[in-house]
């Protein structure tokens, strides 16, 4: 019988524990897919810590990207087949050795890519290329500010964005991540642990500020953000992790990193002439499939010329200690790039 890794109650890594998968058939319009790997996303903590306010009852699995092959499909599914590469979007469940899924979410691999490497595609690439050119309307001649620049998402926006004419800042919290960023092809470096990334951003665009903030902190450093905009610039909000700081919950955190966002100046940000972006790419991906499907066409066209190449930090078994150890490891910050799980 296949297992899957479950988060059995709120709290540390070591709630993520292992049983058996109850089997289901699909319905006529999803798939059934062997998973080979499964991408890590600091969502999954935020599930983890109960913070999440989509995920199921305790317990549940978590993952919201695999890759594998197709062992199953509906009746209604066109374009798809017993037998091909794939990966897909998953509304949480991906952390198992099969998940029966929406085909609409399933995108075909194409050859030359390995699927560890297909499994860290979906959510940080479709996530990067929403945030930047659809949300952030980022193009030729435009500063882009980066918070994170060296996790999963940072990585895949310094990728689609480099070469294209713009000037790319960001942001990480360690020297090695900072000189890391820079050979990726990012213009200015900041190290947030040891400058004042406001002074820093003031002083590379001449006091101007930038024209798109990609943010996954959130928190009371929005307000940061949208004050290092320049006139019509625009934060893209795509993560909370400032509300998500420990491996345990905090209320504390939530109060003090949630309030601030519920009130916001609206006047203030108009004479700025500032606008805020928020993106949650798991209702965009359900409720707009064909645009998902068109950007991922493009991206995995992209990996498989050698354009772009998903940065992979580590691999960590598909087990619950292999989960719990993937945790920590993001947790404690230590990747660049995507965690991704593997099944043996």
């Amino acid at each position: 019988m296949a297992r899957e890794v479950v988060i059995a109650k709120k709290g540390s890594p070591e709630v993520l524990v292992e049983r058996d998968l109850v089997p289901r058939p699909p319905q006529p319009t999803e798939v059934r897919i062997q998973v080979a790997a499964a991408g890590v996303n600091f969502a999954d903590v935020v599930g983890r810590l109960g913070n999440y306010p989509d995920a199921p009852p305790f317990p549940y699995s978590p993952g919201y990207e695999v890759a594998g092959t197709i062992e199953e499909v509906g009746a209604e599914v066109a374009g798809l087949k017993v037998g091909d590469r794939v990966c897909a979007l998953t509304r949480f469940g991906g952390y198992a050795e099969e998940i029966v899924t929406r085909a609409d979410a399933v995108y075909k691999v194409p050859d030359g890519i390995e699927l560890d490497a297909a499994a860290a595609v979906p959510v940080t690439y479709l996530t990067a290329h929403t945030c930047l050119f659809d949300a952030g309307g980022a193009h030729k001649g435009h500063t882009v500010l980066i918070l994170g620049g060296a996790g999963g998402v940072g990585s895949a926006a310094i990728q689609l964005a480099r070469g294209k004419g713009m000037k790319l800042i960001a942001t990480a919290g360690s020297p090695a991540k900072c000189d890391w960023m820079q050979k990726e092809g990012v213009d200015h470096a900041i190290d947030y642990q040891r400058e004042d990334v406001p002074a820093r951003v003031k002083e590379i665009t001449g006091g101007r500020g930038v024209d798109v903030v990609l943010d996954p902190v959130g928190g009371r450093g929005l307000h940061t953000s949208i004050a290092m905009c320049a006139p019509l610039g625009r934060v893209v909000l795509f993560g909370m992790s400032a509300l998500n700081p420990g491996k345990k919950r905090s209320v504390r955190a939530l109060i003090r990193e949630g309030l601030p966002m519920r009130f916001f100046n609206l006047p203030l940000m108009a004479n700025a002439n500032v606008g805020l972006h928020g993106i949650n790419m798991l209702h965009l991906a359900e409720k707009d499939p064909e645009l998902m499907k068109r950007k991922m066409a493009e991206i995995l066209g992209a990996i498989a010329r050698g354009e772009l190449a998903p940065v992979i930090s580590d691999r960590f078994p598909l087990t619950a200690e292999g989960a719990q150890k993937a945790h920590h490891y993001l947790q404690d910050r230590r990747n660049i790039g995507k965690v991704v799980l593997m099944r043996a």
